[in-house]
């Protein structure tokens, strides 16, 4: 599978929810991964559930440190 979108969608996450954390979206997670998804729909891939579930992930894990970062610095 083409990994072009998971990096800039990882960072996507990352800095959403660094600048957006204190407001304690709840969507703020899900944003990235649907724009992951339509992503992957666009192109017609259609990955195995491993590497979805180590990309998501990857996406929820930026996001995670993004909002801890927001929300404690």
């Amino acid at each position: 599978m083409d990994r072009k979108a998971l990096a800039p969608v990882s960072i996507f996450s990352f800095l959403l929810n660094l600048f957006f954390g204190e407001s304690h979206l709840s969507l703020d997670l899900l944003v990235p991964v649907f724009i992951y998804w339509l992503y992957l729909v666009g192109m017609g891939e259609k990955p195995h559930a491993r590497i979805l579930a180590r990309d998501f992930g990857v996406i929820f894990l930026a996001g995670t440190v993004g909002w801890t970062l927001g929300t404690h610095v």
